[in-house]
């Protein structure tokens, strides 16, 4: 199993490559359960501001590429990749401030 800060090095060299440096700033990676309770690994490619939305097809080959460089070094958990646009992550903070916005219509 690796460490952390391997699996990083890994997926940072994979998505770097995969979505070149104009769109990716950076990953993170946890441990942890997925919904069968097998150990699995979160991964999120952080992306720069003004990134177009990543294609399926770009999607598929990063996560493709990771899981094929992961069981090369004998990591067995499955990495589940999320690309975060820092506009949708601004967004959700925006919108979880309460009271800012009124319901548009009422049911009732």
């Amino acid at each position: 199993m690796l460490r952390i800060n391997e699996i990083q090095d890994i997926a940072d060299e994979i998505l770097a490559e995969a979505l070149g440096e104009g769109e990716y700033d950076r990953v993170s990676v946890r441990s942890g359960l997925d919904h069968d309770d097998v150990p699995a690994l979160f991964i999120e490619a952080n992306l720069k501001k003004r990134t177009p939305v990543v294609s399926g097809v770009a999607y598929a080959s990063a996560l493709s590429a990771l899981r094929k460089a992961l069981l090369h070094r004998d990591e067995d958990r499955f990495p589940y990749l999320t690309f975060v646009h820092p506009e949708d992550r601004n967004a959700s903070q925006r919108s979880e401030k309460p009271g800012r916005r009124k319901a548009r219509y009422a049911h009732g």
